[in-house]
């Protein structure tokens, strides 16, 4: 997204626009999936007046707009993702990062109301061993 389409999303999503929350925003746009403290340590020498508790505000604004949405994967730190369509995450046991993977949340909706049960919320979270770190070598603590 360009940082005009940013400033527009924001807009629309009935949030004031400022340069630290399209600086936060842009940052979540990488398919990494930062905590809080990865975009302050990312962004603090970038954009003038960033604290960390900017951060964690315009995180919890973007989440209750609908911009973004909390990940709690294991009990780990909580991350944030600015897709917020319907997909799942690989979360790579050696090297912590977590990438989206798809998955098609359509059927397992089908299989769950056939049962009769009402779906609150989807998490979809398969853990392993990224390609980068298969490629290497690198198998961590899996």
């Amino acid at each position: 997204m360009t940082q005009k389409e940013i400033c527009d999303h924001i807009h629309r999503h009935g949030l004031r626009v400022s340069k630290q929350r399209v600086a936060i925003y842009q940052y979540m746009t990488n398919p990494f999936h930062p905590s809080a403290e990865m975009i302050y340590e990312a962004l603090r020498d970038k954009v003038s007046s960033l604290s960390l508790a900017t951060v964690y505000n315009c995180l919890h604004d973007f989440v209750k707009a609908g911009l973004a949405k909390e990940l709690r994967i294991e009990n780990e730190m909580v991350r944030y993702d600015a897709d917020i369509s319907a997909h799942g995450h690989f979360k790579c046991k050696s090297c912590s990062r977590v990438f989206d993977i798809p998955v098609d949340v359509q059927k397992i909706r089908e299989c769950l109301s056939e049962k009769n049960r009402e779906i609150e919320h989807i998490s979809l979270v398969a853990y392993g061993i990224c390609e980068d770190c298969l490629a290497n070598g690198s198998r961590g603590n899996a």
